[in-house]
């Protein structure tokens, strides 16, 4: 579900822009996990027979609001804040089989329960200038990530919070009507996921083992784009270079 609203005032290009968006999600599942690894150095075989349930429960919700405030006919600058809350419940059950042959017994090492939840606030600045040759648009974005994750199983919890700069700008040059020439800078970050932090533990592969690192950082991304662009509306051509 979402909602978008947005209000136009006297003065031409002054706005402000309220949106909320939410959605719900619920995946369930089973599994029969067969597996056998035989470690020819060491002459030993270990195998896997399990059941297996999953289910998992989502949602979440975001709500913006951005002004938009003419500075001049050319220049205008928007201001804007983010809320985003996202909440999961993971749940995956593994059983061994019992006596009688039927999966009843609970395997704790290679099952979880997990709740998660991230709470990012975000502020956006942004300069637009238009003009018939050159276009420029600089956008500031200013992001607080608070991460939580809780261990039913286990009864522990961690927490982790990120604050990152997210810039991009766009220069267009106008050489005609029908030829620009453009020039984009962007810059992100990846958030590690708790996961990469202290990873579940699993044994659906047994040739792969996975360990979390505590002190990983969000990894930056810094992309640089220039093309050129020319299209002939009247013989239907054109060439784009980048």
């Amino acid at each position: 579900y979402d909602a978008n609203f947005t209000r136009k005032f006297a003065k031409e290009g002054r706005s402000i822009n309220l949106k909320f968006t939410g959605n719900n999600g619920k995946t369930q599942g089973d599994m029969l996990l067969n597996s056998t690894l035989n470690n020819v150095v060491a002459g030993t075989e270990n195998v896997i027979d399990q059941f297996k349930d999953n289910s998992n429960n989502s949602n979440s919700i975001m709500a913006a609001a951005t002004y938009t405030e003419p500075i001049s006919k050319k220049v205008n600058m928007a201001v804007g804040y983010e809320y985003t809350n996202s909440k999961a419940h993971s749940i995956n059950s593994a059983f061994n089989k019992d006596a009688a042959g039927n999966y009843t017994e609970f395997d704790s090492e290679f099952s979880n329960d997990f709740n998660f939840n991230t709470v990012r606030n975000a502020a956006n600045l942004s300069v637009n200038y238009k003009a018939e040759k050159l276009e420029f648009n600089l956008t500031n974005n200013i992001r607080h990530d608070d991460m939580y994750q809780r261990n039913n199983l286990a009864d522990n919890s961690m927490s982790r919070d990120y604050l990152t700069y997210n810039p991009r700008a766009r220069l267009r040059y106008n050489i005609s009507k029908a030829k620009s020439l453009n020039l984009s800078y962007n810059r992100s970050n990846q958030l590690p996921s708790l996961f990469q932090i202290q990873p579940l533990k699993q044994n659906e592969d047994q040739m792969n083992q996975y360990f979390g690192n505590e002190n990983l950082k969000p990894s930056v991304s810094n992309n640089y784009n220039l093309n050129y662009y020319w299209y002939d509306m009247m013989k239907g051509k054109g060439l784009y270079s980048g």
